[in-house]
């Protein structure tokens, strides 16, 4: 089973992501607080991210890099409202970019192509 780390400052994305993976069977956590989902991520192992960029106390990218730190196998998908935040940032190869807002369909089969489960 998959474990999956959802990270968004946004409540309602925190609703919504998780409904759209419940029926893939994945054991999925959520965050709105960064700095707390760092700690997950320094302590447990987790298969992919979904993390928003525009956070408080923290960057998406800043998360990730925690992330692939504690785990260079983690795979990633970042979501931003705005792509131009990451100009001039580099991306970690395993990482996907989603635009808000996004299609739950193409969320949904990004995450699947991560997780090798297409």
């Amino acid at each position: 089973m998959a474990r999956v780390l959802i990270v968004d400052d946004e409540v309602i994305f925190l609703n919504v992501i998780p409904r759209l993976f419940r029926s893939q069977g994945w054991d999925l956590i959520t965050s709105n607080k960064p700095l707390e989902a760092a700690e997950r991520l320094r302590g447990e192992t987790f298969d992919l991210l979904i993390t928003d960029y525009r956070m408080p106390n923290m960057t998406g990218l800043e998360l990730i890099e925690v992330g692939i730190k504690a785990n260079p196998q983690l795979r990633v998908i970042i979501i931003t409202g705005n792509e131009h935040d990451l100009q001039g940032h580099e991306i970690p190869e395993q990482t996907t970019v989603i635009s808000k807002p996004f299609n739950n369909g193409d969320l949904l089969a990004t995450a699947k192509l991560h997780l090798g489960t297409l």
